[in-house]
C-alpha cells in the first residue's frame, strides 16, 4: 500500500513539476493564471523566486473554478499577475480585496499604458489575450519587472537584465515577421484579434463575439460575403475553433488565403506563440487562387465552347458534302 501512494505522489509530482520553479525561502512565489504567461514570467524572475501556474494548457480558463489546492497555492503567493477576465480570475480578485489573500495583484487589463483594441462586430472592448499585440507585451513585461524589484530589490539588477533579453527576443521576432498590410482578415476567435494587428492585418469580421455567444447563420452569411467580394482577403481561424472547417470550406470555394493558427491556450509562453505564428505567417502562401466557381465557370465555358465548334465543324463538312453532291 505505502508502495502504491508512493508511486502516486511521484506521478503527480512529475505532473506539476513543469509548472512550477523552486524558492529557496528568501525568493518570491509568483502565481500567474493563464498558461502563455508561465514561461516568460519565469524568464523574469531571480534565482530563488518560484513561478506557478494554475490553470494548465489545453484546459479552458474560462470554465475554470478554483481548487481548495489553488487556494492554498495562492495563500503563499508574493504576487498573483492575471489577466482580469476569466470568472476564476474574479474570484482572485475579490480574495485579495477581502484580505483572504495577502498577495500582491497585478492585473493585465489594469495596467497603464495598455492598448485596447474593439470587437468589430460588437463595438466591445476586446480583453482576451491582449499582450500578444507587442506593444502591450512590452508594456506588460516592464510593469511586472518594476513590480518586482519593489517586492525584492536585492534582484533589481537580475530583473532589469531579464527584461532587457525578453524585449529584445520579442524587437527581433518582430523585425522578422511578415507584415500583411494592405490585407484585411476575417479570423474566428477574439484572441487572434491582438496577433492579426501585430501582423498589419486590418480585421474586417471577428466570428466569435465570446465564448458565451454562439455563432449565427447571419454572421456565417456575412464573413461569406467578405470572403467572395474582397480582393486581399485573410482567412485566419484558430486550431481546433468551431468555425475553421467552416471558414476553411469558404476561403477554398473563393480561392482565398486561409492561414490556420495554434489554440494559444496550449502554450506556456507569449513569446513561444508568438515564435510559432511568426513562422506560419512567414511560410504561408497568401497567393489568391481559382476558386471553386470560377473553376465551374471556366469548366463550362471550356464545354460550351467545344461544343459551338463540333457544331460548326459539323455544319461545314455538311455544307461541303451536299455541294459536293
Amino acid at each position: 500500500m505505502l508502495k502504491q501512494v508512493s508511486i502516486i505522489i511521484l506521478l503527480l509530482s512529475m505532473l506539476i513539476a513543469p509548472y512550477t520553479t523552486a524558492s529557496n525561502g528568501n525568493g518570491l512565489v509568483v502565481v500567474v493564471t493563464f498558461p502563455f504567461l508561465y514561461n516568460d514570467v519565469k524568464k523574469l524572475v531571480c534565482q530563488g523566486d518560484s513561478v506557478l501556474l494554475l490553470v494548465k494548457p489545453g484546459i479552458d480558463p474560462h470554465e475554470y473554478q478554483l481548487t481548495p489546492s489553488d487556494i492554498d497555492t495562492l495563500k503563499v503567493a508574493s504576487l498573483v499577475i492575471s489577466t482580469a477576465h476569466a470568472p476564476f480570475e474574479l474570484q482572485i480578485e475579490k480574495l485579495v480585496a477581502s484580505g483572504e489573500l495577502n498577495a500582491a495583484l497585478v492585473e493585465i487589463t489594469k495596467i497603464p499604458g495598455i492598448i485596447f483594441l474593439k470587437h468589430p462586430q460588437t463595438g466591445q472592448i476586446n480583453y482576451h489575450a491582449v499582450i500578444f499585440y507587442p506593444k502591450n507585451y512590452e508594456v506588460f513585461i516592464k510593469y511586472v519587472e518594476n513590480f518586482l524589484e519593489t517586492l525584492r530589490p536585492e534582484c533589481s539588477n537580475v530583473y532589469r537584465e531579464n527584461a532587457k533579453t525578453l524585449l529584445a527576443e520579442l524587437t527581433q521576432l518582430t523585425n522578422n515577421t511578415r507584415r500583411l498590410s494592405g490585407y484585411i482578415a476575417v479570423i474566428d476567435t477574439p484572441p487572434i484579434q491582438y496577433v492579426a494587428a501585430w501582423l498589419d492585418l486590418n480585421i474586417s469580421y471577428i466570428l466569435l463575439r465570446d465564448e458565451e455567444t454562439p455563432v449565427t447563420p447571419q454572421d456565417y452569411q456575412n464573413v461569406e460575403n467578405i470572403i467572395k467580394t474582397s480582393k486581399n482577403v485573410v482567412v485566419l481561424v484558430t486550431q481546433g475553433s468551431t468555425a475553421s472547417s467552416k471558414l476553411e470550406e469558404m476561403a477554398r470555394t473563393y480561392g482565398k488565403p486561409f492561414v490556420e493558427l495554434p489554440n494559444p491556450l496550449v502554450y506556456n509562453g507569449t513569446l513561444d506563440y508568438l515564435e510559432k505564428v511568426s513562422q506560419i505567417i512567414n511560410n504561408a502562401n497568401l497567393t489568391t487562387k481559382t476558386s471553386v466557381a470560377e473553376a465551374h465557370t471556366n469548366l463550362y465555358t471550356i464545354t460550351t465552347i467545344i461544343a459551338i465548334s463540333i457544331l460548326v465543324i459539323a455544319l461545314v463538312v455538311f455544307a461541303v458534302k451536299k455541294r459536293v453532291v
